[in-house]
């Protein structure tokens, strides 16, 4: 990725582990914005304006939300400088953003450009929020009432070690936490967004971990988590699914607006798989494995209509 006709400007960025934070140069311009070290001059990162989902500004920060085609979840990076750099930083993402979208616009490029262009102007529009019809992951509020929560180790994304985390479900999102204190105060670690997301079903033969899944986009992105049982293995996929299969309802039409769930949503999701002919946690897992085949067979998991990924936040 080249750089070139770009603005340069001198924040820190903050290490989300540790809450430590790194002297960084950041460069924008239409091919992007990059990260180097201040001192040393090191490329650190890159990413190209058409993979950032969304943005949130504050007086002495600014906090990116990444997504290539390729991932599932989101990355966030959080810079943080004084009002007047934060300020102009902003300006000029917001300028860029502006530009590459016309410039994409007036050349006639193909499909994939044309939706970066409208993903671009629908991100300048909303200052950093896309308006779509699903909510977008802003106003979830992930701390009360969730569809489904509970362990699951997941990959880092250096390392690849697994590593315990806290999940929750809702609203059509996918949080992940360090620990279980979930508050509004806590902010998630990651989010996928299940609207990206055409399958769900069992990993084991795939990963080689026993009661694992996977989530896969249509770009063939994927990610895979591994529960704390067989049985929790079940009430997961099947709470998935179900996300899923309100998103392409909501997307058709067919609902006003995702099902608030109640604070007996996991037990009723728990209760509902023991009733299903009384089988063990085995014999569901064969019966879903089986669905899941099936609908590959006719061509694949239920998928949303093919102007949703664009119009859908991130």
């Amino acid at each position: 990725m080249g750089f070139n006709a770009t603005s340069k400007f001198r924040m820190r960025l903050l290490n989300e582990d540790t809450g430590r934070t790194d002297p960084v140069s950041v460069q924008i311009g239409l091919d992007g914005l990059k990260l180097s070290d201040a001192n040393s001059g090191r490329s650190m990162r890159s990413y190209k304006l058409g993979d950032i989902s969304r943005w949130r500004a504050a007086p002495t920060s600014l906090i990116l939300h990444t997504r290539t085609p390729m991932d599932v979840e989101e990355s966030q990076v959080t810079l943080q400088g004084d009002e007047h750099a934060t300020r102009s930083l902003l300006d000029v993402l917001t300028c860029s953003c502006m530009q590459l979208a016309e410039l994409l616009q007036s050349k006639q490029a193909g499909n994939e450009e044309n939706e970066t262009a409208n993903s671009l102007h629908a991100l300048v529009a909303g200052n950093g929020k896309k308006k779509t019809k699903l909510p977008a992951v802003e106003d979830v509020e992930y701390w009360h009432s969730p569809e489904k929560d509970g362990w699951m180790q997941c990959q880092g994304d250096y390392l690849g070690t697994w590593r315990k985390r806290w999940f929750v479900l809702k609203q059509g999102y996918l949080f992940r936490f360090m620990n279980d204190k979930v508050s509004e105060s806590v902010k998630p670690r990651g989010v996928v967004d299940l609207s990206k997301i055409q399958d769900v079903k069992p990993a084991s033969g795939i990963i080689n971990r026993p009661n694992s899944i996977q989530l896969k986009t249509a770009a063939g992105g994927s990610v895979a988590y591994i529960c704390e049982s067989e049985t929790d293995m079940v009430l997961w996929l099947s709470a998935l699914q179900e996300s899923i299969q309100r998103i392409i309802k909501l997307v058709a039409g067919v609902e006003d607006e995702p099902r608030a769930p109640s604070s007996s949503a996991a037990n009723k999701s728990s209760s509902t798989t023991k009733r299903g002919g009384g089988g063990s946690s085995a014999e569901w897992v064969h019966q879903l494995e089986r669905n899941f085949e099936s609908m590959s067979a006719r061509g694949g998991s239920p998928q949303l209509p093919s102007n949703a990924m664009v119009d859908v936040v991130g």
